[in-house]
């Protein structure tokens, strides 16, 4: 099967995450790529992309896919013409699947149940830093008047903390930031659990900790499920999504 569902604690709301087979690319993006610009060939990636969404029930024309830059720039997205060049995407509108396309880096959905606003973040280890998940937090909750208790989070497969080294500039970053619990101390070695942190961010907006739903699957050690470009230089991207139940 080519993708994973994520637990959504039974809300009016799925999220799935795309594994790597079941698709149409050869190596090194064998075989599930969804990503035009890895290097693969575009009729796959199509390809690729029509399947999933076959397979998932999604109207191809309602999938909006993020041109993302690992930062903190946070959008509303009205409408399948609006702009969406941004790391996070949030929407009122029920007939759009958010996504984000990653490899390590995990994909955070939230759903604002008291507003009904599905929003998609791409974490990465840059974005992460500058606190994206509790920036989109803030901003639904002064911005779009939700109540802070009334947010869910679910995140997808991302990479687990054993192989985020913390050089010098991530460590001070996170020290500066109140954050040093997420680094972790190894044979004189700092890992950073980029996970850790942005649950963090979550809790420090305001979102209960029992409405956090993390992910079990590191995307480096699962190598036949998911692409992994800490693992491989070279190789494909997953897509997570995230959709309104009608």
């Amino acid at each position: 099967m080519g993708y994973i569902a994520l637990d959504t604690l039974n809300l009016p709301v799925k999220a799935y995450t795309s594994t790597r087979s079941d698709g149409h690319s050869s190596i090194p993006f064998d075989d599930f790529n969804m990503s035009y610009d890895v290097g693969d060939d575009p009729n796959n990636v199509l390809l690729n992309r029509n399947k999933l969404c076959e397979d998932l029930k999604i109207e191809p024309y309602n999938l909006i896919i993020p041109k993302q830059h690992h930062s903190d720039k946070i959008l509303k997205i009205n409408s399948i013409t609006d702009d969406r060049e941004a790391d996070c995407l949030y929407t009122l509108n029920k007939d759009l699947t958010l996504s984000v396309l990653h490899s390590d880096c995990a994909p955070i959905f939230l759903y604002a149940k008291d507003k009904e606003i599905i929003c998609a973040i791409h974490a990465s280890i840059k974005g992460s830093l500058a606190e994206i998940t509790k920036k989109a937090a803030i901003t639904l909750i002064k911005k779009e008047k939700v109540n802070p208790e009334e947010i869910y989070a679910f995140f997808g497969p991302g990479v687990s903390f054993s192989h985020v080294e913390a050089n010098e500039e991530i460590f001070k970053k996170v020290e500066k930031l109140g954050y040093t619990q997420c680094l972790k101390r190894s044979m004189s070695t700092d890992y950073l659990d980029v996970t850790l942190l942005n649950y963090m961010q979550l809790v420090d907006a305001g979102v209960p900790s029992g409405n956090i739903i993390l992910n079990k699957y590191d995307t480096y050690d699962n190598a036949n499920l998911f692409f992994s470009s800490m693992r491989n230089n070279v190789t494909g991207r997953m897509l997570s999504v995230i959709s309104f139940i009608k």
